[in-house]
């Protein structure tokens, strides 16, 4: 774990806010680099990896139309916002659901996105891989930098300082919204 992962990692864990977090595709070094750390069993509730149809299934409650999609990654934090918040007065529900290199060439884009899920905000990441210029262990550093970014400022942790490996090519798109009353209107 580097420096930059591991003072981030720190200010984490020394929070009031608790996640519970499922990543499906990449991001799963994040997991790594948070349960490394003393003080993990403050911060992190929960870690879900649904990696098959039916894990997925199981945690949004339906079949997602695409697994790598806006739709599947904010139903993945709102199921992961339910679970943290039944068992902490401040939770947040992380997701992230992407699709990066592997043994066969990829039609399509190598992507990641990414959802930070609160009472008040749910914040997406979207990021778009420059495609065929890392390795599949780059691309999953870069995919779990972007997940411990999103951690960090859903918990108003500033992610000065992190050195995310980024290209030319990639593209990261951000959006936020106020998500309180969706909540309300739900629970």
């Amino acid at each position: 774990m580097t420096e930059d992962v591991l003072e981030k990692v720190k200010a984490i864990h020394e929070t009031e806010q608790q996640i519970v977090i499922a990543t499906a595709g990449a991001g799963h070094s994040l997991l790594g680099w948070l349960l490394n750390v003393p003080g993990a069993s403050r911060t992190v509730l929960e870690a879900i990896i649904p990696y098959s149809r039916e894990a997925m299934e199981e945690l949004i409650g339906c079949t997602p139309e695409k697994s790598v999609s806006q739709e599947t990654a904010w139903a993945m934090a709102e199921a992961t916002y339910r679970k943290a918040k039944k068992q902490s007065k401040f939770p947040i529900g992380i997701a992230c659901t992407a699709t990066i290199r592997t043994v066969e060439p990829k039609r399509g884009d190598h992507k990641a996105i990414i959802v930070a899920y609160d009472k008040n905000t749910t914040s997406t990441y979207s990021i778009t891989l420059d495609k065929g210029t890392r390795t599949r262990e780059e691309e999953e550093e870069v995919v779990s930098y972007m997940i411990l970014i999103a951690i960090c400022q859903a918990m108003n942790i500033e992610p000065v300082g992190l050195d995310v490996k980024l290209m030319s090519g990639d593209v990261i798109e951000k959006n936020s919204i106020n998500t309180s009353s969706k909540i309300k209107e739900r629970d």
